[in-house]
């Protein structure tokens, strides 16, 4: 997909965008797998906590 088929204009603002692409220059990757891979890398993370979240529920509401 080239570039001016990714609109960033809705989720970055201007320094942001500058920062995006210059790391995607830097890795040699377009806009949109680098967001793909940095939101996947988030969604994984997240979910992370939220089953240790879930966990330490689970623990405290056994110690009452």
């Amino acid at each position: 997909m080239a570039r001016a088929d990714l609109d960033l204009s809705d989720a970055f603002d201007d320094e942001e965008r500058e920062r995006l692409r210059l790391v995607c220059r830097a890795l040699r990757t377009s806009h949109k797998d680098f967001i793909k891979f940095a939101t996947l890398q988030a969604i994984d993370e997240c979910e992370g906590y939220a089953e240790e979240a879930r966990n330490n529920r689970g623990f405290w509401s056994q110690s009452e």
